[in-house]
């Protein structure tokens, strides 16, 4: 055969009902459960979604009896894998009728749900690789062990059940007693004699209280509890199966959590997440059960995908206990820290992202189209930018709660603010606007220059992108007292009040931009470092005020200072 097309003429009829669907059925399943050359990937999509389609019309039975027909073989561990997700009859039949060998069975096998995996312990004929890995998983044998056979007693000799061997733990029963055991030498005798003896020991000793603890008989079940740990666990990692049915948790917590649904378990407004397959994160919950796992916790979960074909295979993650009492939130905390703590949960996905675009784009790993580098490239700016909002956030909860200082130093404001007006200027010209700017010579103030030109820059950048085409406006830095004021005009408002302060939506279109949460906040930002540094920033009738200290040198000098007028630009 020179081109093989049989899945494309399945794939061509039409899905009936009927024998026509079982029909359609044992096509597929025989066609994919061969190893043969793999047709076009979007041809083995399609066959796979029919067959999905035919099985939600055939009953489960019908399926499972085509799978158990004489013939059938399921040589690719895919097929063997997708059916056994199925009901439980057709899943069964899958596993008989597969045909595997060594390795198709150990790549099988962990991918297979937990109710399959046990199906496999009442099938004959696995390799010894496979028994192995199913003893790993934990999968065992469902029959009970055959009970050891008692010796049968000596003809003469009837035991008195009334007198237990010595070492048995169990207290003899007095000889008045008003209702005394019935006497019988077979196994089921004794062991409907152990239990009475301790109900009236438990009887007993409710009434003469805990005197007799010591003497308490107990059912010879093989259970030690010295040393048995009660402690409340303080976190376990955990997967599920495609229905959300716990199949794997860690240490202690396994046998108290293990085929827990996950669905029952998270509260109303989080299980429409699970559903939709999304990310759970610090989903609080409450689990019954017992004090080991009983109590408060906070789920972390992600989904899981199939490398093949991208189906949902569960979730992973883990289980963690609240911490309380550590650190009270009081009033003054509850605001910055919450944002402070927020950034460094938020830098840490963006620090990925950004990197994995740079390693993209500078092709570390291999040869990568420029398109996509372009896209790595553009990515990468994205998330610096976001990083530096970050910082902004950071350093504006800090000044604002107390907890940083401005830098200390002398810094030439003068010359700050005509360098940075020559940079505006440049930039607004192409609009035909402008900022006129007055500059008192040889005003130094008491911080440090990196910290004088960000917060000058702030102020003239938010001026500089609220001005239309063809405004200008008016900037003085000027000396009164001690201080050095920076007077800006806004172009077009008659009152700027308190509200120019406040946090809104980014201004769209602006020549200029001095951060990405907007003008208001940026304004705000300025006035934190303005107070930090024991000056003042605020909004007089139409204009923005900065005052900021002097410094000793500039403090010095006579009180009038000759002006010079110049306008930044050119």
């Amino acid at each position: 055969m020179q081109f093989d097309d049989r899945l494309a003429t399945v794939l061509r009829q039409s899905a009936g009902a009927g024998a026509v669907a079982r029909t359609q059925f044992r096509q597929l399943v025989d066609l994919l459960s061969r190893p043969h050359a793999a047709p076009e990937p979007s041809q083995l999509d399609a066959a796979w979604v029919r067959l999905d389609q035919l099985a939600e019309s055939i009953p489960a039975e019908e399926r499972a009896a085509i799978l158990r027909e004489p013939g059938t073989r399921l040589a690719h561990p895919r097929i063997v894998c997708h059916l056994a997700g199925h009901e439980p009859g057709v899943a069964s039949a899958a596993l008989e009728a597969a045909a595997l060998d060594s390795s198709g069975w150990e790549a099988l096998i962990p991918r297979l749900p937990v109710r399959a995996r046990g199906f496999l312990r009442l099938r004959r004929g696995l390799p010894e690789r496979a028994m192995v890995l199913l003893d790993r998983l934990g999968i065992h044998d469902r029959a009970l062990p055959q009970p050891p056979l008692p010796e049968p007693p000596a003809a003469s000799a009837e035991p008195d059940l009334r007198e237990p061997a010595a070492g048995s733990g169990i207290k003899p029963i007095a000889a008045n007693d008003a209702n005394p055991p019935l006497r019988d030498a077979s196994e089921i005798g004794a062991l409907r004699q152990r239990i009475e003896t301790f109900r009236q020991s438990r009887a007993a000793r409710n009434v003469a209280g805990d005197n007799e603890r010591a003497d308490t008989p107990r059912l010879p079940l093989g259970e030690n509890n010295e040393g048995r740990e009660t402690a409340a666990l303080p976190g376990f990692a955990f997967t599920t199966d495609a229905q959300l049915a716990i199949d794997w948790a860690e240490d202690r917590a396994a046998p108290m959590i293990q085929y827990a649904t996950l669905d029952r378990l998270l509260p109303i407004a989080a299980r429409d997440l699970a559903r939709r397959r999304r990310a759970l994160d610090t989903i609080e919950l409450e689990l019954p059960g017992a004090p080991a796992l009983g109590g408060e916790w906070i789920l972390d979960a992600r989904p899981r995908f199939s490398p093949d074909d991208g189906s949902f295979e569960g979730y992973a993650g883990r289980f963690r206990r609240p911490i309380h009492g550590v650190s009270p939130v009081t009033e003054s905390d509850s605001g910055s820290d919450r944002l402070r703590q927020l950034l460094h949960e938020l830098r840490t996905p963006v620090n990925a992202i950004q990197g994995f675009a740079e390693i993209l784009q500078q092709q570390m790993f291999g040869t990568v189209p420029h398109e996509y580098r372009a896209h790595a490239a553009s990515i990468a700016g994205d998330g610096a930018r976001i990083l530096a909002g970050f910082d902004e956030l950071d350093r504006l909860a800090k000044l604002e709660g107390g907890e940083q200082a401005l830098e200390s130093g002398e810094a030439d404001l003068s010359s700050i603010v005509e360098g940075q007006g020559r940079q505006l200027d440049t930039i607004l010209a192409r609009r035909d606007a402008g900022l006129d700017i007055t500059i008192a010579p040889d005003l130094s103030v008491a911080i440090g220059r990196e910290e004088a030109e960000a917060m000058v820059w702030r102020v003239l950048a938010t001026l500089a992108g609220s001005l239309a085409p063809g405004q200008r406006a008016r900037v003085s830095l000027q000396r009164k007292k001690h201080m050095a004021r920076l007077k800006c005009s806004l172009p077009g408002r008659k009152n700027a009040a308190e509200t120019i302060f406040e946090a809104k939506a980014k201004t769209a279109g602006g020549p200029v931009s001095a951060g990405i949460f907007g003008a208001g906040f940026t304004l705000r930002l300025a006035r934190a470092e303005a107070e930090a540094a024991h000056g003042a920033f605020h909004a007089a009738g139409s204009k923005l005020v900065l005052e900021l200290p002097l410094s000793t040198r500039s403090q010095g000098e006579p009180g009038v200072d000759p002006m010079r007028e110049g306008v930044a630009g050119a």
